[in-house]
C-alpha cells in the first residue's frame, strides 16, 4: 500500500464521501491514481470538470510534500483501512480518509467516549458547568472529546485535564496550528495527556467550511455529544443535529429559557435529546450499556518512544497503531496511580525550574497576603500552592464565592478559575455549597487580622 496515493485522493477530492466511493469502486487509491478519463466517468461518481482535474493531477509531489512534514512532526496518519482506525468513526457515512495524529491516542474503541461541545462565547457560569460534567466524566473513566475552541470547548479539555485523565482534540485545520492562539498552553497540555487529531494535513488553515465537516468528526467518535450552552445559531448544535442523525445519544444541559446562550440548546430539547443535570445522568446510562468499559481510569498516557526520521518517508509513516509527537525535551515522568484511589494523585512538582508546565507564566503576578493558618500548620497548608492558587485562596476567603466574583478580583484566565476551584474541592481545601457559592475548609481559613 502507498500512503503518497492516499495523501493525494484527500488533497485532490475534499469530500470525505465521494473519496471513499472512488475506492469503493476501483479497490484503492492507487488504481484511482492511475485511472484514465474514460474510466473516472465511468463510475457515475465524477463531473467532467472534476474528472479532468483528477487526472491533471498527476504528480505525487504534493503528497511526498506532506509525508515529509509528518515524519518532521512526529504526525502519525491512519488510513480508513488501518486496524487502529477507530471503528464507531469508520461506521459514519461519510469517514475522513486519513485521520493524522500528534500526541498519544487512546484505544477510543475500549473507550465511553463523550464529545462536550457548546458557545464560544460563554460565561463563567456555563463554563463551570463544563469543567464539573468533564472532570466528573472523565474521572469515571469516560474519554472526553472537544474540538478546543474558546468557551465551553476549552473548558471540557480543562476539566478532563484536571483529574489526570487523557483527552481528544479535533482540529478543524492541521495539527500543527493551533487555533485559536491564545489555546496554545492548552494545546501543550492536552499533547502531553492525550491526542490531537485532524483530517487535514499540517499547514492546512482553518475556514469557514472546515469546522462543520470536522464535527462530524466529533460526534462520529463519540457514543453521546453532550451540549452545555448553544444560542440559536451555534456550531455546536450541528455536531449535535450529526449525533442525533448517527444514532448516537445527544444530552442538553438546559438553561435559562430567557438566557440566548441557551436558546438553541433548549430547543434543541424538543427533537427528542435527553435533558442532564447531572454528570450521573449520563454515567447511569453508560453504566448500564457500557458495563466492563466503565470504571477504569482513563489515565494520562506514555507517549511511546519517538521515531526517529527516515529518508523513506512512506515507509516511516507505514500506520503501526503507534501515535507520536514530535521530538522535545524530556517531560517528568507521571506517577503510578494506585488501582482505586479515592482522588487523583497529584503528581510531584520538579524541584528547580517550579511548574515547567505551567501554562499561564505570562500574566501578571502580584503579591497576595493571605492571613497564617492555626500554629504548626503553616507548613502542610499552603506549601504547593503558587502564588495564583493563593489570589483565588484569598478571593474565596473575602467572601467573592462565585466564580464570576473571583475572576473579576483575580483577573485569572475563566479556564484556569474553574480548574483550580475543581482541584481545591478534590483536595478538600474549599466545598461547593448551594447557590453555586465556594466556602474554605475551615482549617484553610487563617486567623482575622
Amino acid at each position: 500500500m502507498s500512503l503518497s496515493h492516499w495523501v493525494w485522493l484527500t488533497l485532490n477530492v475534499e469530500d470525505a464521501g465521494l473519496a471513499v466511493k472512488l475506492i469503493e469502486a476501483f479497490g484503492k487509491p492507487e488504481r484511482v491514481y492511475t485511472a484514465d478519463f474514460p474510466a473516472l466517468m465511468r463510475t457515475g461518481l465524477l463531473r467532467q470538470n472534476q474528472a479532468e482535474r483528477l487526472c491533471a493531477a498527476r504528480p505525487l509531489d504534493a503528497a511526498d510534500a506532506v509525508l515529509r512534514r509528518c515524519t518532521e512532526l512526529g504526525v502519525q496518519i491512519l488510513t480508513l483501512r488501518d486496524a487502529a482506525y477507530p471503528e464507531r468513526l469508520r461506521n459514519i457515512p461519510d469517514p475522513p480518509l486519513l485521520l493524522y495524529a500528534l500526541g498519544t491516542l487512546p484505544h477510543l474503541d475500549d473507550l465511553v467516549c463523550v464529545c462536550i461541545v457548546g458557545t464560544r462565547h460563554t460565561t463563567p457560569h456555563a463554563a463551570q458547568i463544563a469543567v464539573r460534567f468533564s472532570s466528573a466524566l472523565a474521572q469515571a473513566g469516560v474519554c472526553v472529546i472537544s474540538g478546543m475552541a474558546s468557551g465551553i470547548d476549552s473548558a471540557a479539555h480543562t476539566g478532563a485535564l484536571s483529574v489526570g485523565a487523557a483527552t481528544v482534540a479535533v482540529f478543524g485545520n492541521g495539527v500543527d496550528i493551533c487555533y485559536p492562539s491564545e489555546n496554545r498552553p492548552l494545546m501543550e497540555r492536552i499533547l502531553a495527556h492525550g491526542c490531537i487529531l485532524s483530517e487535514y494535513p499540517p499547514g492546512r488553515a482553518p475556514d469557514k467550511y472546515t469546522f462543520p465537516r470536522r464535527n462530524r468528526i466529533l460526534a462520529g467518535l463519540s457514543c453521546g455529544t453532550l451540549v452545555v450552552s448553544a444560542p440559536i445559531r451555534s456550531g455546536s448544535l450541528i455536531t449535535a443535529r450529526i449525533a442525533n442523525e448517527y444514532g448516537r445519544d445527544v444530552f442538553i444541559v438546559p438553561g435559562d429559557i430567557d438566557d440566548a446562550a441557551f436558546k438553541g440548546s433548549n430547543e434543541f430539547l424538543k427533537s427528542g435529546a435527553m435533558p442532564v443535570t447531572s454528570p450521573d445522568d449520563i454515567l447511569s446510562l453508560y453504566r448500564s450499556q457500557y458495563r466492563d468499559r466503565l470504571g477504569r481510569r482513563n489515565d494520562v498516557a506514555v507517549p511511546p518512544e519517538r521515531k526517529q526520521a527516515d529518508p523513506q518517508i512512506a515507509a516511516a509513516l507505514q500506520p503501526t497503531g503507534e501515535i507520536t509527537r514530535p521530538a522535545e525535551p524530556q517531560r517528568p515522568a507521571e506517577p503510578q496511580r494506585p488501582a482505586e484511589p479515592p482522588r487523583p494523585v497529584e503528581p510531584p512538582r520538579p524541584a528547580e525550574p517550579p511548574r515547567p508546565a505551567e501554562p499561564y507564566h505570562t500574566l501578571k503576578r502580584e503579591t497576595v497576603r493571605v492571613p497564617d493558618p492555626a500554629p504548626g500548620q503553616q507548613r502542610n497548608l499552603y506549601a504547593d500552592l503558587d502564588e495564583q492558587q493563593m489570589q483565588i485562596l484569598q478571593a474565596i476567603r473575602e467572601d467573592l464565592t462565585v466564580p464570576d466574583y473571583i475572576i473579576g478580583r483575580t483577573g485569572l484566565p475563566v479556564t484556569y478559575v474553574l480548574q483550580t476551584l475543581t482541584q481545591f474541592e478534590l483536595k478538600g481545601i474549599c466545598k461547593r455549597i448551594p447557590g453555586g457559592r465556594y466556602i474554605l475548609d475551615k482549617t484553610y481559613r487563617g486567623s482575622e487580622s
